[in-house]
C-alpha cells in the first residue's frame, strides 16, 4: 500500500497531450508484482472504474494502490476513493476481513549447560570440586541408585560450584582491575608528591590485596548436598 509514482498499465495514466509510453519505472513495478504473486485490490474489484488517484493540470493517474497476496485476495470486499484538501492525491478505502492470528509463543527450551574446562587447571576449583565428590560419593544414594545420584546430586552440584566460582572469580578480577587502574591515576596524578617511602606502601599494600583476593578465590565454599532416601 503507498504511492507507487508508476502504473502497470496505460489506462492508469491519462494525459491532455495524448498517451507516454511506459517509463523503466512502470516495467519494473510489473516485475515486482508478479515476482511476489500480488494481487491490485483495486483492479481485482473494481476492473471498470479508473480509480485515479492523482490529478494535476496535464492529466491524472492510479498511482496509489492496495496490494496484496492472492491467498488473501477474496478477504477483501470493497474499495473506495475520496478526495481530501490537504493533498493532491485521492485517499484510499479499503475493507478486509482477516483476523489477525497471534501467535502462540512458544515456551523457552531449556539452555545447556557447559562446565568451562579451564577452570579444572585452577587449584582453588579443583579443591572445591575434590570436596565436593568426596561428600557426595558417601551418600547412600549412590549405592542405591546410581543413575538417580547422578542426575540429583552429582550434575546439579557440579554445575552450581561451577557458577560460584566463576562468578566470585570474574568479581575478584574486576575489583583487581579497578584496584590497579586507582593506583596507576594515583601514581601519575601531577598534584601528589609520590615519595620512596610512599610508593613502598602502596606496593605493600597492592601485594597484601592481591594474595587477599588469591585467599578468597581458594574459599572452599559451604556445600549443600543432602541425603536421599
Amino acid at each position: 500500500m503507498g504511492d507507487f509514482n508508476a502504473v502497470d498499465d496505460r489506462g492508469d495514466r491519462l494525459r491532455k497531450a495524448g498517451t507516454t509510453p511506459s517509463t523503466p519505472v512502470d516495467h519494473a513495478l510489473v516485475a515486482l508484482v508478479g515476482g511476489l504473486e500480488l494481487v491490485d485490490v483495486w483492479k481485482a474489484l473494481r476492473p471498470r472504474d479508473s480509480g485515479h488517484t492523482y490529478f494535476h493540470q496535464g492529466g491524472s493517474a492510479r498511482i496509489d494502490r492496495i496490494y496484496c497476496s492472492r491467498s488473501i485476495r477474496q478477504e477483501f470486499t470493497l474499495i473506495t476513493t475520496d478526495t481530501t484538501y490537504v493533498t493532491d492525491h485521492a485517499v484510499l478505502h479499503a475493507a478486509c476481513s482477516i483476523i489477525p492470528v497471534i501467535p502462540t509463543p512458544r515456551p523457552p527450551r531449556p539452555s545447556i549447560w557447559k562446565l568451562n574446562t579451564k577452570i579444572l587447571s585452577e587449584d582453588a576449583f579443583r579443591r572445591q570440586l575434590t570436596t565436593f565428590i568426596r561428600h557426595a560419593a558417601a551418600l547412600p544414594l549412590k549405592s542405591v541408585n546410581v543413575v538417580t545420584w547422578w542426575d540429583s546430586v552429582f550434575k546439579p552440584g557440579v554445575k552450581r560450584i561451577a557458577q560460584s566460582y566463576c562468578r566470585r572469580r570474574a568479581s575478584l578480577v574486576k575489583e583487581m582491575g579497578q584496584f590497579y587502574q586507582n593506583c596507576l591515576v594515583e601514581i601519575t596524578d601531577p598534584t601528589t608528591e609520590l615519595d620512596w617511602p610512599t610508593f613502598q606502601a602502596l606496593r605493600e599494600e597492592a601485594r597484601e590485596w592481591h594474595l587477599r583476593a588469591l585467599t578468597q578465590v581458594a574459599q572452599i565454599y559451604p556445600l549443600d548436598i543432602q541425603e536421599m532416601d
